[in-house]
């Protein structure tokens, strides 16, 4: 996304709890920005020849009851936005676009003989916690559904992400 992110005209486009990590983590929001034009590609792409087919994913933020509902779609988008969030910030820390971090450190188990590490790893474990930190304030964050409707959106959450 060659659009330079701004706080004055686009963080205050996000909840309340997105707006201060908007706020924070400047820097990442273009990750998270490109994040959310995989997701959209990514799940119309899933379901392109099916009934529902996710273009109503096209008018975010203003979604309609297929999203802001307990059903499986809304899950689904979830879950795939919490997945693509932890992954653009952490491949964001390998390619050295974000200054808050960095290459993950090497793997913890010695490499099989005749083989070296090398290389810049994905920093996922960074990714994975600003991740859950944006994507589940949303959920938290929401008037509308229910309580178990935003439980629902925390645990796709955590799932897309551990997936």
């Amino acid at each position: 996304s060659g659009v330079a992110w701004n706080e004055s005209q686009h963080c205050w486009l996000l909840v309340p709890e997105q707006l201060q990590l908007c706020r924070q983590h400047l820097e990442m929001m273009p990750s998270i920005v490109r994040a959310a034009r995989r997701t959209q590609a990514l799940c119309q792409q899933s379901f392109a020849d099916m009934r529902w087919n996710c273009s109503s994913i096209q008018r975010a933020p203003s979604f309609g009851p297929d999203l802001l509902t307990g059903t499986w779609e809304a899950a689904f988008v979830h879950a795939l936005a919490a997945a693509a969030v932890a992954m653009g910030i952490a491949r964001s820390c390998t390619s050295r676009e974000l200054s808050l971090c960095s290459c993950s450190s090497g793997p913890s188990e010695p490499p099989v003989p005749g083989s070296r590490w090398g290389g810049c790893g994905d920093n996922l474990s960074h990714g994975l916690q600003l991740g859950a930190a944006f994507t589940d304030s949303s959920g938290r964050a929401s008037t509308r559904g229910t309580p178990g409707l935003r439980a629902m959106n925390q645990h796709n959450g955590a799932m897309g992400r551990a997936v």
